[in-house]
Protein backbone atom coordinates (compact mmCIF):
# COMPACT_ATOMS: atom_id res chain seq x y z
CA UNK A 1 0.00 0.00 0.00
CA UNK A 2 1.04 3.38 -0.67
CA UNK A 3 0.09 4.75 3.00
CA UNK A 4 -0.97 3.01 5.77
CA UNK A 5 -4.97 1.83 5.51
CA UNK A 6 -5.72 3.81 8.77
CA UNK A 7 -5.02 7.54 6.54
CA UNK A 8 -6.36 5.95 3.37
CA UNK A 9 -9.94 6.75 2.29
CA UNK A 10 -9.94 4.82 -0.70
CA UNK A 11 -10.04 7.66 -3.27
CA UNK A 12 -8.32 6.11 -6.30
CA UNK A 13 -6.23 9.67 -7.13
CA UNK A 14 -3.18 7.58 -6.92
CA UNK A 15 -4.27 5.21 -9.68
CA UNK A 16 -5.37 7.92 -11.70
CA UNK A 17 -2.11 9.73 -11.41
CA UNK A 18 -0.13 6.61 -12.11
CA UNK A 19 1.29 6.64 -15.63
CA UNK A 20 2.10 2.75 -16.07
CA UNK A 21 -1.61 1.67 -14.43
CA UNK A 22 0.04 -0.54 -11.53
CA UNK A 23 -2.03 0.93 -8.87
CA UNK A 24 -5.24 -0.97 -8.34
CA UNK A 25 -7.94 -0.85 -5.40
CA UNK A 26 -8.22 -4.25 -3.76
CA UNK A 27 -10.33 -6.14 -0.85
CA UNK A 28 -7.90 -5.72 1.70
CA UNK A 29 -8.88 -5.03 4.85
CA UNK A 30 -12.52 -5.43 6.29
CA UNK A 31 -14.14 -5.49 3.16
CA UNK A 32 -12.52 -1.43 1.85
CA UNK A 33 -10.94 -1.74 -1.34
CA UNK A 34 -7.70 -0.45 -0.63
CA UNK A 35 -4.88 0.91 -3.26
CA UNK A 36 -2.17 -1.84 -4.04
CA UNK A 37 0.96 -1.48 -6.29
CA UNK A 38 2.39 -3.51 -8.77
CA UNK A 39 6.03 -3.19 -7.66
CA UNK A 40 7.22 -5.23 -10.83
CA UNK A 41 5.62 -1.86 -12.82
CA UNK A 42 6.43 0.52 -10.64
CA UNK A 43 9.02 3.37 -11.95
CA UNK A 44 9.24 4.76 -8.74
CA UNK A 45 8.13 8.43 -10.16
CA UNK A 46 6.28 9.35 -7.35
CA UNK A 47 3.29 10.68 -8.98
CA UNK A 48 1.01 8.95 -6.82
CA UNK A 49 2.64 10.54 -3.25
CA UNK A 50 2.10 13.91 -5.05
CA UNK A 51 -1.49 13.52 -5.68
CA UNK A 52 -2.17 11.96 -1.89
CA UNK A 53 -4.63 14.41 0.17
CA UNK A 54 -3.62 12.62 2.93
CA UNK A 55 -0.11 14.31 2.98
CA UNK A 56 -1.04 18.06 1.91
CA UNK A 57 -1.89 20.55 4.03
CA UNK A 58 -5.54 21.19 4.67
CA UNK A 59 -6.51 24.78 3.09
CA UNK A 60 -10.00 25.80 4.68
CA UNK A 61 -11.10 28.79 6.26
CA UNK A 62 -14.52 29.07 9.24
CA UNK A 63 -17.76 29.71 7.06
CA UNK A 64 -18.79 33.25 6.01
CA UNK A 65 -22.21 32.36 6.77
CA UNK A 66 -24.46 29.60 7.94
CA UNK A 67 -28.06 29.38 7.05
CA UNK A 68 -31.37 27.11 7.44
CA UNK A 69 -32.77 26.64 4.21
CA UNK A 70 -36.00 25.68 2.52
CA UNK A 71 -36.68 25.87 -0.83
CA UNK A 72 -40.28 27.34 -1.82
CA UNK A 73 -40.71 25.13 -4.47
CA UNK A 74 -42.66 21.77 -3.87
CA UNK A 75 -41.02 20.03 -7.04
CA UNK A 76 -37.72 20.53 -5.74
CA UNK A 77 -38.58 19.21 -2.20
CA UNK A 78 -40.55 16.31 -3.37
CA UNK A 79 -37.14 15.03 -5.16
CA UNK A 80 -34.40 16.26 -2.46
CA UNK A 81 -34.06 14.25 0.37
CA UNK A 82 -33.60 17.34 2.64
CA UNK A 83 -34.48 21.40 1.88
CA UNK A 84 -33.67 21.09 -1.63
CA UNK A 85 -30.32 23.13 -1.35
CA UNK A 86 -28.75 21.16 -4.12
CA UNK A 87 -31.39 21.26 -6.69
CA UNK A 88 -30.92 25.58 -6.64
CA UNK A 89 -27.49 25.89 -6.76
CA UNK A 90 -27.49 23.57 -9.74
CA UNK A 91 -29.84 25.89 -11.30
CA UNK A 92 -27.61 28.99 -11.26
CA UNK A 93 -24.72 26.99 -13.13
CA UNK A 94 -24.22 28.19 -17.53
CA UNK A 95 -25.29 26.44 -19.83
CA UNK A 96 -22.62 23.69 -20.50
CA UNK A 97 -21.53 23.55 -17.48
CA UNK A 98 -20.86 19.96 -15.83
CA UNK A 99 -21.98 18.68 -12.51
CA UNK A 100 -20.42 15.52 -10.70
CA UNK A 101 -21.92 13.07 -8.03
CA UNK A 102 -22.72 9.70 -7.00
CA UNK A 103 -25.38 7.68 -8.26
CA UNK A 104 -26.14 3.69 -8.49
CA UNK A 105 -25.17 1.38 -11.44
CA UNK A 106 -27.16 -1.67 -12.41
CA UNK A 107 -25.43 -3.51 -9.34
CA UNK A 108 -26.32 -1.05 -7.14
CA UNK A 109 -22.42 -0.37 -6.70
CA UNK A 110 -22.46 3.76 -6.16
CA UNK A 111 -20.04 5.72 -8.66
CA UNK A 112 -19.09 8.84 -9.43
CA UNK A 113 -20.41 10.00 -12.64
CA UNK A 114 -19.88 13.72 -14.76
CA UNK A 115 -23.48 14.83 -15.80
CA UNK A 116 -24.59 17.74 -17.75
CA UNK A 117 -26.74 20.08 -15.82
CA UNK A 118 -30.19 19.11 -17.09
CA UNK A 119 -29.10 15.55 -16.11
CA UNK A 120 -28.85 16.37 -12.33
CA UNK A 121 -31.85 14.95 -10.82
CA UNK A 122 -29.72 11.43 -11.45
CA UNK A 123 -28.01 12.51 -8.33
CA UNK A 124 -30.97 13.10 -5.79
CA UNK A 125 -31.47 10.81 -3.02
CA UNK A 126 -28.99 10.34 -0.20
CA UNK A 127 -26.54 7.29 -0.98
CA UNK A 128 -24.84 5.96 2.32
CA UNK A 129 -22.08 4.00 1.04
CA UNK A 130 -18.59 4.89 0.02
CA UNK A 131 -18.49 5.71 -3.96
CA UNK A 132 -16.06 4.52 -6.43
CA UNK A 133 -14.01 7.77 -7.80
CA UNK A 134 -11.66 6.11 -9.63
CA UNK A 135 -11.06 7.47 -13.37
CA UNK A 136 -13.45 10.63 -11.79
CA UNK A 137 -10.45 13.39 -11.56
CA UNK A 138 -8.69 12.69 -14.55
CA UNK A 139 -12.14 12.97 -16.43
CA UNK A 140 -12.95 16.46 -13.94
CA UNK A 141 -9.50 17.53 -15.10
CA UNK A 142 -9.77 17.34 -18.40
CA UNK A 143 -13.23 19.47 -18.52
CA UNK A 144 -11.84 22.35 -16.71
CA UNK A 145 -8.60 22.39 -19.01
CA UNK A 146 -11.28 22.72 -21.91
CA UNK A 147 -12.81 25.70 -19.89
CA UNK A 148 -15.82 24.47 -19.22
CA UNK A 149 -17.29 24.65 -15.39
CA UNK A 150 -17.42 21.95 -13.08
CA UNK A 151 -19.60 21.70 -9.97
CA UNK A 152 -18.20 18.35 -7.95
CA UNK A 153 -20.09 17.20 -5.40
CA UNK A 154 -19.27 14.86 -2.85
CA UNK A 155 -17.75 14.12 0.99
CA UNK A 156 -14.57 16.23 2.15
CA UNK A 157 -12.04 13.88 1.44
CA UNK A 158 -13.39 13.31 -2.00
CA UNK A 159 -13.05 17.11 -2.43
CA UNK A 160 -9.14 17.33 -0.58
CA UNK A 161 -8.42 14.45 -2.90
CA UNK A 162 -9.52 16.05 -6.39
CA UNK A 163 -8.11 19.54 -5.21
CA UNK A 164 -4.95 17.71 -4.40
CA UNK A 165 -5.11 15.79 -7.87
CA UNK A 166 -5.78 19.12 -9.67
CA UNK A 167 -2.62 20.78 -7.95
CA UNK A 168 -3.51 24.05 -8.49
CA UNK A 169 -6.90 26.35 -7.77
CA UNK A 170 -9.54 26.66 -10.72
CA UNK A 171 -11.27 29.55 -11.30
CA UNK A 172 -14.25 26.95 -12.94
CA UNK A 173 -14.02 24.59 -10.29
CA UNK A 174 -16.99 25.05 -7.75
CA UNK A 175 -16.93 22.29 -4.54
CA UNK A 176 -20.00 21.43 -2.65
CA UNK A 177 -19.19 19.08 0.05
CA UNK A 178 -21.95 16.69 1.69
CA UNK A 179 -21.87 16.61 5.82
CA UNK A 180 -20.14 12.98 6.37
CA UNK A 181 -21.21 10.71 8.80
CA UNK A 182 -18.40 8.20 7.41
CA UNK A 183 -18.36 5.58 4.94
CA UNK A 184 -19.19 2.16 4.96
CA UNK A 185 -17.82 -0.90 3.64
CA UNK A 186 -17.88 -1.76 -0.16
CA UNK A 187 -18.33 -5.60 0.29
CA UNK A 188 -20.29 -5.22 3.00
CA UNK A 189 -23.53 -3.48 1.20
CA UNK A 190 -23.02 -5.70 -1.64
CA UNK A 191 -23.27 -8.84 0.26
CA UNK A 192 -26.37 -7.06 2.15
CA UNK A 193 -28.21 -6.23 -0.94
CA UNK A 194 -27.17 -10.36 -2.09
CA UNK A 195 -29.41 -11.09 1.06
CA UNK A 196 -32.08 -9.17 0.30
CA UNK A 197 -32.11 -10.46 -3.27
CA UNK A 198 -32.17 -13.75 -2.37
CA UNK A 199 -34.73 -13.00 0.83
CA UNK A 200 -37.10 -11.40 -1.86
CA UNK A 201 -36.43 -13.03 -5.02
CA UNK A 202 -35.63 -10.84 -6.98
CA UNK A 203 -33.47 -8.23 -8.05
CA UNK A 204 -32.99 -4.92 -5.86
CA UNK A 205 -33.09 -1.93 -8.21
CA UNK A 206 -33.64 1.01 -6.04
CA UNK A 207 -32.36 1.22 -2.58
CA UNK A 208 -33.97 4.49 -0.98
CA UNK A 209 -32.24 5.33 2.14
CA UNK A 210 -34.28 8.39 3.13
CA UNK A 211 -37.60 8.29 1.52
CA UNK A 212 -40.13 11.26 3.19
CA UNK A 213 -43.16 9.53 2.22
CA UNK A 214 -43.89 10.13 5.87
CA UNK A 215 -42.19 13.60 6.47
CA UNK A 216 -38.58 14.44 6.64
CA UNK A 217 -38.36 14.02 10.27
CA UNK A 218 -40.25 10.54 10.02
CA UNK A 219 -38.02 9.22 7.27
CA UNK A 220 -38.84 5.74 5.66
CA UNK A 221 -36.13 3.15 4.25
CA UNK A 222 -37.93 1.29 0.63
CA UNK A 223 -36.40 -1.12 -1.47
CA UNK A 224 -37.76 -1.63 -4.94
CA UNK A 225 -37.01 -4.97 -6.81
CA UNK A 226 -37.58 -6.24 -10.59
CA UNK A 227 -40.46 -7.90 -10.54
CA UNK A 228 -42.39 -5.32 -8.62
CA UNK A 229 -42.47 -5.51 -5.33
CA UNK A 230 -41.90 -2.37 -2.60
CA UNK A 231 -40.77 -2.82 0.51
CA UNK A 232 -41.13 0.24 2.78
CA UNK A 233 -39.99 -0.17 6.47
CA UNK A 234 -38.42 1.75 9.53
CA UNK A 235 -35.01 2.59 9.77
CA UNK A 236 -34.46 0.69 12.50
CA UNK A 237 -36.12 -2.10 10.99
CA UNK A 238 -32.74 -2.08 8.18
CA UNK A 239 -29.61 -3.95 9.65
CA UNK A 240 -27.10 -2.44 7.40
CA UNK A 241 -28.65 1.14 8.30
CA UNK A 242 -28.19 0.45 11.90
CA UNK A 243 -24.50 -0.87 11.63
CA UNK A 244 -23.60 2.49 9.77
CA UNK A 245 -25.22 4.28 12.38
CA UNK A 246 -23.50 2.48 15.19
CA UNK A 247 -20.49 3.41 13.07
CA UNK A 248 -19.82 -0.20 13.16
CA UNK A 249 -19.08 -0.51 9.32
CA UNK A 250 -16.73 2.75 8.71
CA UNK A 251 -13.77 2.18 7.31
CA UNK A 252 -10.94 3.04 9.81
CA UNK A 253 -9.60 6.38 8.47
CA UNK A 254 -12.93 7.38 9.06
CA UNK A 255 -12.32 7.73 12.92
CA UNK A 256 -8.88 9.46 12.06
CA UNK A 257 -10.65 12.04 9.69
CA UNK A 258 -8.83 15.48 9.12
CA UNK A 259 -11.90 17.14 8.25
CA UNK A 260 -14.23 17.30 11.05
CA UNK A 261 -12.49 20.88 12.06
CA UNK A 262 -14.48 24.26 11.67
CA UNK A 263 -12.47 25.02 9.12
CA UNK A 264 -13.68 24.14 5.90
CA UNK A 265 -12.41 23.49 2.50
CA UNK A 266 -15.51 23.71 -0.15
CA UNK A 267 -17.35 26.28 -1.29
CA UNK A 268 -20.63 24.69 0.07
CA UNK A 269 -21.39 22.71 2.87
CA UNK A 270 -24.72 20.88 2.63
CA UNK A 271 -26.54 18.61 5.30
CA UNK A 272 -29.57 17.90 6.96
CA UNK A 273 -30.62 20.64 9.54
CA UNK A 274 -31.48 17.94 12.62
CA UNK A 275 -33.23 19.57 15.39
CA UNK A 276 -34.02 22.68 13.57
CA UNK A 277 -37.88 22.61 14.91
CA UNK A 278 -36.05 23.91 18.44
CA UNK A 279 -34.23 26.76 17.08
CA UNK A 280 -36.31 28.39 14.52
CA UNK A 281 -39.57 28.25 13.68
CA UNK A 282 -39.56 29.58 10.07
CA UNK A 283 -40.48 26.29 8.20
CA UNK A 284 -42.66 23.19 7.20
CA UNK A 285 -40.55 20.46 9.13
CA UNK A 286 -42.11 17.56 7.01
CA UNK A 287 -40.61 18.77 3.93
CA UNK A 288 -37.18 18.75 4.78
CA UNK A 289 -34.49 21.57 5.46
CA UNK A 290 -30.97 21.47 4.72
CA UNK A 291 -27.99 23.27 6.62
CA UNK A 292 -25.88 25.09 4.50
CA UNK A 293 -22.28 26.75 5.03
CA UNK A 294 -21.55 29.46 2.33
CA UNK A 295 -17.04 28.90 2.99
CA UNK A 296 -16.27 31.63 0.31
CA UNK A 297 -16.75 34.37 -1.41
CA UNK A 298 -17.36 32.21 -4.63
CA UNK A 299 -19.71 30.65 -2.77
CA UNK A 300 -21.69 33.88 -1.27
CA UNK A 301 -21.80 34.90 -5.01
CA UNK A 302 -24.09 31.76 -6.14
CA UNK A 303 -25.95 32.02 -2.82
CA UNK A 304 -27.15 35.82 -3.69
CA UNK A 305 -28.98 34.54 -7.22
CA UNK A 306 -30.66 32.09 -5.32
CA UNK A 307 -31.67 33.68 -2.02
CA UNK A 308 -35.61 34.41 -3.64
CA UNK A 309 -36.07 31.11 -4.46
CA UNK A 310 -35.85 29.45 -0.91
CA UNK A 311 -36.98 30.37 2.58
CA UNK A 312 -33.59 30.88 4.78
CA UNK A 313 -32.54 32.10 8.27
CA UNK A 314 -28.85 32.77 9.71
CA UNK A 315 -27.82 30.50 12.60
CA UNK A 316 -24.63 29.77 13.98
CA UNK A 317 -22.39 27.19 13.28
CA UNK A 318 -22.97 26.12 17.07
CA UNK A 319 -26.75 25.43 15.72
CA UNK A 320 -26.42 23.50 13.18
CA UNK A 321 -23.43 21.35 14.80
CA UNK A 322 -25.73 20.30 17.47
CA UNK A 323 -27.07 17.29 16.11
CA UNK A 324 -24.11 16.88 13.27
CA UNK A 325 -21.06 16.51 15.49
CA UNK A 326 -19.54 14.75 13.03
CA UNK A 327 -18.66 17.88 10.83
CA UNK A 328 -16.28 18.82 14.23
CA UNK A 329 -15.10 16.25 16.15
CA UNK A 330 -14.52 12.03 15.34
CA UNK A 331 -16.15 9.05 16.71
CA UNK A 332 -14.50 6.65 19.49
CA UNK A 333 -13.34 3.16 17.86
CA UNK A 334 -15.20 0.27 20.67
CA UNK A 335 -14.38 -3.23 20.98
CA UNK A 336 -17.82 -3.49 19.44
CA UNK A 337 -16.53 -3.04 15.95
CA UNK A 338 -13.49 -4.56 16.28
CA UNK A 339 -15.67 -7.84 17.11
CA UNK A 340 -17.71 -7.09 14.61
CA UNK A 341 -15.44 -7.24 11.51
CA UNK A 342 -13.71 -10.46 13.49
CA UNK A 343 -17.17 -12.06 12.93
CA UNK A 344 -17.67 -10.39 9.43
CA UNK A 345 -15.03 -13.35 8.38
CA UNK A 346 -16.96 -16.04 9.32
CA UNK A 347 -20.50 -15.18 10.18
CA UNK A 348 -23.29 -15.08 7.08
CA UNK A 349 -24.23 -11.19 6.55
CA UNK A 350 -27.89 -11.40 7.64
CA UNK A 351 -26.71 -12.69 11.04
CA UNK A 352 -23.92 -10.16 11.19
CA UNK A 353 -25.55 -7.55 10.69
CA UNK A 354 -29.04 -8.37 12.31
CA UNK A 355 -26.80 -9.65 15.62
CA UNK A 356 -24.79 -6.46 15.70
CA UNK A 357 -27.64 -3.93 14.97
CA UNK A 358 -29.49 -4.77 17.78
CA UNK A 359 -27.24 -4.80 20.13
CA UNK A 360 -26.70 -1.41 22.49
CA UNK A 361 -24.31 -0.59 24.84
CA UNK A 362 -25.54 -1.77 27.52
CA UNK A 363 -25.79 -5.95 29.10
CA UNK A 364 -26.65 -7.37 25.42
CA UNK A 365 -23.31 -5.89 24.40
CA UNK A 366 -21.43 -6.49 27.77
CA UNK A 367 -22.73 -10.34 27.77
CA UNK A 368 -21.23 -10.40 24.13
CA UNK A 369 -18.45 -9.45 25.12
CA UNK A 370 -17.56 -11.96 28.18
CA UNK A 371 -19.29 -14.41 26.09
CA UNK A 372 -16.12 -14.43 23.87
CA UNK A 373 -13.38 -14.12 26.30
CA UNK A 374 -14.94 -17.20 27.83
CA UNK A 375 -13.94 -19.00 25.24
CA UNK A 376 -11.09 -17.87 24.30
CA UNK A 377 -9.53 -18.46 27.82
CA UNK A 378 -11.78 -22.29 27.52
CA UNK A 379 -9.58 -22.74 24.61
CA UNK A 380 -6.08 -21.25 26.00
CA UNK A 381 -6.69 -23.47 28.93
CA UNK A 382 -7.38 -26.76 26.41
CA UNK A 383 -4.29 -25.77 24.66
CA UNK A 384 -1.89 -25.60 27.89
CA UNK A 385 -3.43 -28.74 28.71
CA UNK A 386 -2.55 -30.17 25.60
CA UNK A 387 1.04 -29.53 25.63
Amino acid sequence: MLIDYVKCTCCGACVDACPQNCIALTDFHNGFLYPQIDSNRCINCKKCESVCHVSHEIKGSASLLCVAVQSKDDMVLEHATSGGMFLHLVKVLPEGAYVVGAVYDEQMVVKHEVLPKSDVHKFCGSKYNRSETVGIFTEVKKILDNGKKVMFTGVPCQISALKAYLGKNCENLITCELFCHGQPSDLLFRKYVKNLEKKYSSKLVSYCFRSKSKGWDNQRIVYRFANGKEVCIKPEQDANWMAFGFHLSLMDSCFHCRYRILERQADFSIGDFWGIENIKQNFNIKKGVSALLINTDKGQRMFNRIRSEVNYVTCSFEEISLKNTGLYKNFSLTPKRALFWKDYETMPIDRLLTEYSKFDNGIRYKLAVIKKELVRHIKLIKNRAEI
